[in-house]
């Protein structure tokens, strides 16, 4: 009888365990698509930066990418190696936060959040 109630609990711990690493994938999915950082496409769609895909595959959205290059920050076209241009100030004077987000990249949708964001950090 004992032996049985030991199973049950380790099934048990085994379902909620799947349940919770299930539950982690989809917050994770969650927050990475409303983030910006994938898109969803239905359809054969072409936007600014983006070659054409086949239904239902994830697809990198946004054309530009600030990044730590050096001192400065790199203004960068999406995915390419060398930036276009560089913001003017040191990257060693601005917030642990900023630098941190510099380091991997920051992802701009638009030319005018390109505009805004240089300005920020200006």
């Amino acid at each position: 009888m004992a032996e049985e109630a030991k199973k049950d609990k380790i099934r048990r711990g085994i379902s909620v365990g799947i349940i919770m690493l299930f539950a982690s994938a989809i917050v994770f999915l969650s927050v990475v698509y409303n983030a910006g950082i994938w898109q969803w496409q239905s359809g054969n769609d072409s936007t600014v930066g983006v070659r054409e895909y086949s239904a239902g595959e994830l697809v990198p959205m946004p054309p530009y990418l600030l990044k730590q290059c050096g001192s400065y920050i790199g203004i960068f076209v999406f995915g390419e190696e060398e930036p276009f241009a560089y913001i003017d100030t040191n990257v060693e004077t601005l917030p642990k936060l900023d630098r941190t987000m510099l380091k991997v990249g920051i992802k701009i949708e638009t030319k005018s959040e390109l505009a805004e964001a240089v300005e920020d950090f200006s």
